[in-house]
């Protein structure tokens, strides 16, 4: 496995963990408003 190949790999496990936790963060905010 070549450094670039490990490197497109992490960038997609912190996209994944980005979207993942906007949206838990969208979901808190909506039950927070909906009190």
């Amino acid at each position: 496995m070549t450094s670039f190949e490990s490197m497109s790999l992490l960038m997609q496990l912190a996209t994944v963990m980005i979207g993942g936790f906007s949206i838990v963060v969208s979901l808190v905010i909506f039950f927070a408003k909906k009190k």
